[in-house]
């Protein structure tokens, strides 16, 4: 029998980050609570609480020591499944969560894969990569983010579900690409960001006439050491009145930024463990109607072409390169055909098409099984 979709069913979604600072989970939630009765577990990390009607979101404490915290984490919630009897846990891979697939109760637990290990180091990618794939098998279902992260971390193709990465329209601005107006944001950990800076150093260096057209800021946050370089390099090569590093902004208060940017930087190193990790960004600058600078990465070929931007390899010279060909075929960007080139990828098509049905399916055949 059909599960009428009506029915509302009980879902637990779990994640260590506080709410509303992970973009998946948060959009999952967002376009999912209207037909789900949804709660987030997750750990009250002192960042400024995101709320979101219809999401019951429950805060663990998260300055009690590593150890405190892990046991307290994982207590509460095996008791809360048994207490709330969910038909769905979905977890979303962090360290030791092999647990919840152990103890928790759910008609249906499904595991997550929105990465995999990204250190530059092979041994420690490896065994690190070895432990995230070992979750897997405490799931009866996984999810993942892409073939290529599936095949990275050999998991098994019969219960793998593909969960793309989706984004929104934060600015439904029409831009101009008369100037350069570059936008990063993202994690500054591994990414080598201070290579874009001293791209658009050199490019302004070969086109200084161009200086008063041209700015680039810079959202996210990292270690303290790669928040600092950046900040020096800035300092060193004179732009602080080019490039201002503006540091961590929730997801809600961003639409400025896009509004006046009309250049959205994609820029991962090109390796092997960043070839099959879509960066979230690039689906939300060009749904913005952004023109995109980005690293040529698998993931990255299959959505940039030359009427949405263009692709570089990971240096400071090859960055400024891409300024000058985005400059140059600027005449060529119109936001409206960037917006469509990506229109199948936002999140309530991703979670409406993909992750919803995946869900009830599941759940008819739980429901059919017994």
């Amino acid at each position: 029998m059909f599960l009428n979709c009506i029915q509302v069913h009980k879902i637990l979604i779990v994640y260590p980050n506080q709410f509303g600072y992970h973009t998946d989970s948060y959009k999952y939630c967002e376009h999912l609570r209207v037909s789900f009765d949804l709660t987030y577990l997750c750990f009250d990390q002192g960042l400024e609480r995101v709320g979101l009607a219809g999401v019951n979101v429950i805060y663990m404490p998260y300055n009690i020591g590593k150890i405190k915290r892990l046991i307290r984490f994982f207590s509460f919630l095996v008791r809360l499944s048994f207490i709330e009897k969910f038909d769905i846990l979905f977890t979303i891979q962090f360290k030791f969560c092999f647990v919840i697939g152990l103890f928790a109760r759910a008609e249906v637990k499904i595991l997550d894969y929105r990465t995999g290990d990204l250190s530059a180091n092979t041994f420690r990618r490896w065994l690190n990569n070895v432990f995230i794939r070992g979750d897997a098998l405490f799931f009866r279902h996984i999810s993942v983010i892409s073939e290529g992260l599936r095949d990275i971390l050999v998991l098994s193709k019969a219960k793998t579900h593909i969960l793309p990465l989706g984004a929104d329209v934060i600015s439904n601005q029409t831009h101009s690409f008369d100037r350069i107006d570059l936008l990063y944001v993202g994690a500054f950990n591994s990414r080598n960001i201070h290579q874009t800076i001293e791209g658009v150093a050199l490019f302004l260096y070969d086109n200084k006439e161009l200086s008063s057209k041209v700015s680039y800021n810079i959202i996210g946050f990292g270690k303290a050491h790669d928040e600092d370089k950046l900040t020096k390099i800035i300092e060193k090569l004179g732009l602080n009145d080019t490039v201002h590093f503006i540091g961590r902004k929730r997801y809600t208060d961003l639409k400025p930024f896009f509004d006046s940017s009309n250049i959205g930087v994609t820029y991962v190193p090109i390796t092997s463990y960043f070839e099959h990790q879509p960066v979230t960004k690039l689906f939300e600058y060009m749904l913005s109607g952004m023109a995109v600078i980005a690293t040529n990465t698998y993931e990255n070929r299959l959505i940039i072409n030359s009427t949405n931007g263009v692709l570089i390899n990971d240096s400071p010279e090859a960055f400024c390169n891409g300024l000058k060909s985005i400059y140059n075929q600027r005449n060529l960007y119109n936001s409206s055909e960037i917006r469509e080139s990506v229109e199948t990828h936002t999140w309530d098509k991703i979670v409406n098409t993909k992750l919803k049905p995946y869900l009830l399916g599941l759940l008819e055949s739980t429901i059919n099984f017994r």
